[in-house]
């Protein structure tokens, strides 16, 4: 069985070959998935590492236990010692077992804290100072010692012990090195120890993860040897011991993915066990508790937008999987004829399958890691940078979804085998005779009900996201509904089958039309279309759901990026806002008052080419009709003319543009705008006179103007919170003139070619000190720079990109194969007088009426799905980061990529196509027409 597979294979090696890229693609998309996730969510992961390290100043790789002994008889009958023996130990068998990285640095610190030390022999005027004598491991190489010397690890013969400090604790505690002292916990105890401090040290600079900011609590410390302290001392000096310290430094840049869930359970047992001695420290425990749930968003959101590629991969192994068989049809009815059972049949292709998916298997891995590699380099759509290398892990999971891909392309290879297998010589006559029988899609009009259901789904999807905005609440609290996810396909299949049933009846219009006109080749050309029995109408499909979601891909890809930095240009509100420092002072009557930093010097930096100043303040009281108030109202003050310029705007956000509120502003210096959510809290009109209270307690009297839902920098709610934020934008002349002079900041349009360190450079050059700045231009690169956003790029890019590919190969196989099948007709025309110029006519028409018209339709059926369903991919968002709206945007060079791309297709088929006819024997085909 499995020698007749091989032989079946190599019989049709084109075939087969083509067979093989598919699966290999399939596997390699597949497998990809669990690969490209990993490889995101690390870079993530190490992204967010990076932000607590140079945000918080924390090493985000340590973790730490302080624990307090003092009260440990209480809780347990051990004694301190034994508390602090047992306990560290524990701390540090857990960490080993779960923290499965590197290890930088580490150290144990034993304290016994609150003695008093004395100058001995004791002087009854001096009263002490408070100290703690503290001993820990390692300390010798990383410190320097910058006057005397190292402590000795053994008691001397007068019964000193040898400590050191830092300058802190001798500034702190008025101690002197050189100086013998006594230190005892309680005057009263009894217990009296002699010290001398014998050298000064400061922590190196450079270990900065080791210290972890630990040297300031040394700063009332004397250090001792630790091997000295925590031996018999600590044993025989026990009710002086207070506590210890473990804290193990590990390289968070080693921190893996798929490591966290051990990591976080084991932090979570330690907290558990050890809290009630003290305080656990783990920096990177909150963003590792978060990565699961993230992971699994991000899985699922590269699996959502990885479907219409799987779709189409299997859309391509169907089809040629039954070329393949049609071009067996009669060697499987001979069979079937001669006694063959169908489940031989199947089995034989079955086996076919197997050495395809061995192939594929083989191949797909290492091309799945490949495609997962250039994936990385993505910094938007079709746009790729020299970046480093994303970590790419090998997994179990990666096996898996390739044995899924197998699994699927094994179906979809052995369903048209399975079916031909119960065709014989005369079931196989019989159906070729007939002709324009109906697909069972057709008979079950499958097509309008996918249109129907991803109807649906828009209308569900679009009532869940008024919810959201309604509430403005997260995303999570409202449930979704799985179909969500592949309504876009769905729609891309149900309108492509919709078409082509209406497609016969389109032909047969043209066809009526010109019927007295069509010249030979053109009716030719009708002909073999409608009595193609259907056959057409796959690879119609196939061309229609590739170009539509080659069309969605790229416009998906450039609403997203678009969006992103909509988003960030809309809560900047300008390419730069600076704020300054004031200076205050006193009038005479004793009042602070406000003296405004000299900012003119700002439009002169180069690259600045205009500002404007902006008056925010975040506590204004207003008060409406029917004695009705608010508090925390922000109110911003501008110049119309120049904000115009300056602030980011885009015009359909509102229902009228800017122009047209800022000319209100202009026309009456007193009119203001107001968020709409301060309309029924003041019980106020348009028309209707307010007053507003400023920060420095002046009042000002208004007329409302016009009511705004969205203006640069507002949002009415933030982080899906339900708390409501109010606006007041109003003249800044009129604001100034009516009170004293409120805080501003500043707002500047900037030149794109300009590099912003030179703008940095000039601010600083100012000599003004800047209290706060916003870049549009670097949150966008820091937002484009996000492993989640790149993720999405890159997937899109990929689905872009397989896309073309895949159409390419498949409309070439299927018109080389429909050419192979159509020689005795070509032969027959030759052999009439139709030179080879008819023949390539006749091609050349076929292409129109089958791959043109597919194109234009794809194109169409792209621009619809992505005007319907490009805003489900806000289905994870919060409210409070839709806004503004999304708005669908294409780029004319994505389509011209495409149109140009399928025109090179059509060509290429036209002229292989037209050599293979030209190779024709005219008369062996016509030969073996009459056998």
């Amino acid at each position: 069985m499995f020698k007749f597979a091989v032989k079946k294979l190599i019989k049709n090696k084109w075939l087969s070959a083509c067979l093989i890229i598919g699966c290999t693609l399939a596997v390699a998309v597949l497998s990809s998935v669990p690969i490209y996730r990993d490889a995101v969510m690390q870079r993530m992961l190490e992204k967010d590492l990076e932000r607590i390290y140079s945000e918080k100043g924390v090493y985000p790789g340590v973790v730490k236990l302080r624990a307090n002994v003092q009260s440990v008889g209480n809780q347990s009958d051990l004694t301190r010692t034994e508390a602090y023996d047992k306990y560290k130990t524990e701390f540090t068998e857990i960490l080993s077992e779960t923290m499965n990285v590197p290890l930088i640095n580490s150290y144990e610190r034993i304290t016994f804290a609150n003695l008093r030390a004395y100058r001995y022999p004791k002087d009854k005027k001096d009263n002490g100072a408070y100290v703690s004598l503290m001993g820990q491991n390692s300390l010798e190489e990383h410190i320097n010692i910058i006057a005397g010397r190292m402590c000795s690890d053994k008691i001397s013969e007068d019964g000193v012990i040898e400590v050191i400090a830092n300058q802190m604790t001798l500034y702190n505690t008025k101690m002197v090195m050189g100086i013998d002292y006594m230190i005892t916990p309680d005057i009263t105890s009894g217990i009296e120890l002699k010290i001398r401090i014998v050298g000064v040290y400061e922590a190196k600079s450079e270990d900065t993860d080791y210290w972890q900011r630990d040297e300031s609590e040394l700063n009332n410390a004397i250090i001792g040897s630790f091997s000295l302290l925590s031996g018999d001392f600590a044993k025989e000096n026990e009710t002086m011991l207070s506590g210890f310290t473990v804290s193990n430094n590990y390289n968070y840049k080693e921190m893996r993915v798929d490591n966290v869930e051990k990591m976080v359970k084991g932090l979570k047992e330690i907290e558990g066990k050890f809290l009630w001695l003290g305080s656990v420290s783990a920096p990177a425990r909150e963003i590792m508790e978060s990565y699961p749930e993230r992971a699994d968003k991000l899985f699922l959101t590269l699996t959502v937008l990885q479907i219409p590629l799987i779709l189409i991969l299997v859309l391509y192994i169907f089809m040629v999987s039954g070329l393949l068989i049609e071009h067996d049809t009669n060697e499987i009815s001979v069979l079937k004829s001669r006694g063959a059972k169908s489940g031989q049949i199947v089995k034989v292709y079955l086996a076919e399958s197997m050495v395809f998916g061995g192939a594929s298997f083989i191949l797909g891995i290492p091309l799945s890691f490949l495609i997962c590699r250039f994936l990385g380099l993505s910094n938007g759509f079709l746009e790729f940078v020299n970046r480093k290398t994303i970590f790419l892990n090998f997994s179990f999971e990666i096996i898996l979804f390739a044995l899924v891909a197998l699994i699927v392309f094994a179906i979809t290879m052995l369903i048209p085998s399975a079916i031909a297998s119960k065709t014989d010589i005369v079931d196989l006559k019989r159906s070729r005779s007939k002709i324009g029988k109906k697909a069972i899609w057709e008979k079950f009009y499958l097509d309008v009900l996918l249109v129907l259901l991803s109807l649906y789904g828009l209308y569900n999807y679009r009532s869940r996201q008024s919810v959201i905005i309604s509430l403005g609440t997260s995303s999570d609290s409202v449930p979704i509904d799985p179909f969500l996810f592949i309504m876009s396909a769905s729609f891309i299949v149900g309108a492509g089958m919709l078409f082509l049933r209406l497609y016969p009846y389109l032909m047969r219009g043209i066809f009526k039309i010109g019927r007295k006109h069509w010249s030979p080749t053109i009716y030719a050309s009708f002909v073999n279309t409608s009595r193609s029995g259907g056959k057409d109408r796959f690879i119609m499909l196939f061309l229609i759901f590739s170009l539509s979601i080659g069309i969605f891909n790229a416009t998906a890809a450039r609403t997203l990026s678009k969006n992103e930095e909509e988003k960030i240009a809309y809560k900047t509100g300008a390419d730069i806002v600076m704020s300054f420092e004031w200076r205050q002072t006193t009038d005479e009557s004793g009042k602070t008052i406000n003296v405004e930093a000299k900012t003119d010097s700002i439009s002169a930096i180069e690259g600045i080419e205009k500002v404007t100043k902006v008056i925010n303040e975040t506590n204004s009281v207003v008060y409406g009709k029917k004695a009705k108030t608010t508090r925390g109202t922000t109110l911003m003050g501008i110049n119309p003319d120049e904000f115009r310029e300056i602030a980011w705007w885009r015009e359909d956000i509102l229902e009228n543009n800017m122009d047209y509120y800022l000319q209100l502003l202009k026309n009456n210096s007193a009119a203001v705008l107001l968020s709409s959510s301060l309309k029924e809290k003041l019980s106020v009109e348009l028309g209707n006179t307010i007053n507003i209270q400023v920060l420095n307690g002046d009042r000002l009297t208004c007329v409302v103007a016009a009511f705004i839902d969205y203006w640069p920098t507002y949002y009415e709610n933030i982080d899906g919170e339900l708390e409501e934020k109010d606006m007041i934008v109003m003249n800044y002349n009129y604001l100034q003139n009516q009170s004293a002079p409120l805080y501003y900041s500043i707002w500047a349009k900037t030149n794109e070619t300009v590099d912003t360190k030179t703008i940095y450079d000039g601010i600083e050059a100012t000599g003004l000190k800047l209290i706060s700045l916003s870049d549009r231009r670097q949150e966008t690169i820091a937002a484009k720079g996000d492993a989640l956003f790149q993720g999405i790029n890159g997937t899109l890019t990929m689905g872009f990109v397989m896309t073309l590919v895949i159409s390419a190969i498949g409309f070439i196989i299927f018109w080389v194969l429909s050419v192979k099948k159509r020689s005795l007709q070509f032969g027959i025309l030759r052999s009439m007088g139709l030179r080879q110029k008819g023949i390539t006519a006749i091609l050349s028409w076929d292409q129109f009426f089958v791959s043109g018209t597919s194109v234009l339709v794809g194109l169409a059926v792209g621009f619809i799905t992505s005007k319907l369903y490009i805003p489900v991919l806000q289905i994870s968002a919060a409210a409070s980061d839709q806004i503004p709206q999304l708005l669908i945007t294409s780029s004319s060079a994505d389509y011209i990529r495409i149109v140009v791309s399928v025109l090179v297709m059509i060509i290429i088929g036209i002229m292989v196509l037209s050599g293979v006819t030209r190779r024709m024997n005219i008369g062996q085909t016509l030969k073996l027409g009459e056998d």
